[in-house]
Parts: C-alpha cells; sequence; structure tokens
C-alpha cells in the first residue's frame, strides 16, 4: 500500500469565544490506516495508537487482508497543547524468543487540517545483520516519506539486532554505522517540509552517547568522524529542538480554515514554549525556521481582532434576521 495523505483530518468544530490551550480540540477522530509490508511478514502481536492516556480503537477494515489495521483516535478529550509538544505515537510490537522487538512511528496530526484518513506502511523486512545490508540500505537514495520510513526501520532493526542477539559493542563498526543511518533518516522524516513526523528520542540519546565517547576515544573517534563530522550532531539536534515552532505556519491555515480557536491555542502554546528557553536558543530557533521572534504576540493579536470582527458581524447578521432581513449566512466580516 502507498503512503497516503489524500484522506488525513482535523475538521475542527471552532467554538466562537474561549477555548483556551487546555481545551479539547474538537474534532471527530484521527484515523490512521496501517499496513504491514512485507504481506508475509509476521503479523505484530499488538499495534497501539496512543496520545498520552488516549488510545486508539483498533478494527480491522477488511477480513480479507489481516495485514491492514484501522485505529480511530478520539480527538474530543485531547487538548491542542499536548498535540503541539507532544506526537502521537503508533506502535507495532512482536513478540520473538523473549525479546520484544518495535516499530515506532511518531505523528504530528496538527500539521493536516484539510484531509480525512492517514494511510501509513509498518516495515517488518528484517534484514541480516551485516554491512551490506546496511549498505543496501543506504543505497536507496529516494527521501520520500514511504522510503524513509522502511530505510528507519532497516537501520533500526540491525543496529538492535547487532547489539542485542550478537553481543556487538556500540563501538563496533556495523552498530556504529547502522545508528548513524537510523539518526540520518529519522532526522530527514522529522524535518520533511510536511512536519508530519516526531523524532525518536531514542536514537537522539545513542547518537549523544557516541559524541561522548568520541570526546574521550581519539582512536574511536577517528573512525565515527568519518560518518559524524565534528559539530554535525549539534547543529542537527538544534533543528530538531526548533522543529515544535515550525507549526507557527499552522496558525494562519487554522485562521483562513476557520478556526481560529485551535490557531490560538497553537499560538499561545508556542508562545509559551518559546518565551521560556534561553534568549540565546530564542534567536537560534527563530533563524532556523525564519520567524521574528515577536510573530506571537503579532498572531494573538491578530487572532483577538479576528475574533472581535466575527462577533460583530454575527451581531449585525442576528439584528438584520431579528428585525425581518434576509441573511445569506456568511459570518465573515466584509
Amino acid at each position: 500500500m502507498r503512503f497516503s495523505l489524500s484522506s488525513f483530518c482535523f475538521t475542527a468544530v471552532a467554538v466562537m469565544m474561549g477555548c483556551g490551550v487546555t481545551e479539547p480540540l474538537q474534532a471527530r477522530e484521527f484515523v490512521v490506516n496501517v499496513s504491514v509490508l512485507p504481506l508475509d511478514a509476521v503479523l505484530p502481536s499488538k499495534i497501539q495508537l496512543r496520545a498520552g492516556p488516549h488510545v486508539a480503537r483498533v478494527t480491522k477494515p477488511n477480513d480479507d487482508n489481516p495485514t491492514e489495521y484501522k485505529l480511530t483516535l478520539d480527538l474530543r478529550s485531547i487538548d491542542v497543547a499536548s498535540l503541539v509538544k507532544n506526537p502521537v505515537v503508533l506502535v507495532a510490537e512482536w513478540r520473538d524468543k523473549g525479546r520484544t522487538d518495535q516499530e515506532v512511528v511518531l505523528l504530528r496530526p496538527l500539521s493536516k487540517i484539510s484531509e480525512d484518513e492517514l494511510s501509513i506502511n509498518i516495515f517488518r523486512n528484517k534484514p541480516a545483520k551485516t554491512m551490506s545490508s546496511i549498505e543496501g540500505v543506504e543505497a536507496k537514495t529516494s527521501a520520500d516519506m514511504i522510503t524513509l520510513l522502511e530505510k528507519i526501520s532497516d537501520a533500526r532493526y540491525i543496529y538492535k539486532k547487532a547489539v542485542v542477539s550478537e553481543g556487538n559493542g556500540k563501538s563496533h563498526q556495523l552498530t556504529l554505522r547502522a545508528a548513524k543511518d537510523w539518526f540520518q533518516f529519522a532526522y530527514e522524516l522529522a524535518t520533511l517540509p510536511e512536519h508530519l513526523f516526531g523524532m525518536e528520542e531514542d536514537i537522539v540519546t545513542i547518537m549523544a552517547e557516541y559524541e561522548a565517547m568520541a570526546r574521550e576515544d581519539q582512536s574511536f573517534a577517528d573512525r565515527y568522524r568519518k560518518l559524524m563530522k565534528l559539530g554535525q550532531f549539534e547543529k542537527m539536534k538544534e533543528v530538531l529542538d526548533a522543529q515544535m515552532y515550525a507549526d507557527v505556519a499552522l496558525v494562519d491555515k487554522y485562521i483562513v480554515s476557520g478556526n481560529s480557536d485551535i490557531a490560538e491555542a497553537i499560538n499561545q502554546t508556542l508562545r509559551d514554549e518559546f518565551n521560556f528557553i534561553e534568549q540565546d536558543k530564542q534567536k537560534k530557533f527563530a533563524s532556523i525556521h525564519r520567524i521574528h521572534p515577536d510573530i506571537f504576540e503579532k498572531n494573538a493579536i491578530f487572532i483577538r481582532n479576528r475574533k472581535a470582527s466575527l462577533l460583530m458581524s454575527r451581531g449585525k447578521l442576528e439584528k438584520n434576521v431579528s428585525e425581518g432581513g434576509a441573511s445569506n449566512g456568511n459570518l465573515e466580516p466584509r
């Protein structure tokens, strides 16, 4: 199944006033259709989509195709702020010889507001734990979402199996290269313009440990720096840390779609988080996304003025209707 974004949606019913950051997202559902590939793969023992304590309902849309799942997450009890700060987690889990393997995909659903469903692939290729397998993963040059998801899955699998099953140390060249690939591909996925995916913290932690090892062991640093140049990880980490603020572009989109309350909640959450970080980081993050630090305050003023205009227009319309005048049902100010 192709990775399709043709039907993923947040159809939000905006309340005219007063929806704060902690208010729930007034939407129907977040639906993710999952296909497990390859088709002859062992099916996961558990598949789950969750946002904090909120867990999606899992159904089988087609009994004739056991590799497909439909996960439906009710968004009505989930506040906008949590969706800005925390991705929705999709997990597929397999149990094998007493061990548990997981495929994890982090989704940022607020990025899509005009489509109904998201279809996505979970890969279970189980590549061999060899350097030639890593080279095969790297040879897939496409940077589209489907290919990146598969490359992440394969690199993660090789890394974990090499460390756990084979007993290779973390400094072994196979595990080192698999980790670097896992990080690189996950970074590329998380920084796609759609901003639909989050970054796995596990691989960020692993790479931070490699950076510490490189500072302490010159022989390891000589090998490691052939894969990750000095300062490269820090720069990539800065971009990842700033990814939340890419959501500032969603403010205009939600306003245009008629969801000013959701726009307000997104903007307020970003403003609160931005004001909490150190000033030098504010400048770096603003530079990464080419935003002015005052953008959040300007957005807040614009949203307040727009709401006031909508209320005024609504009042005039209701007065016109009560006095027997004609109405075209348009509440937008002219």
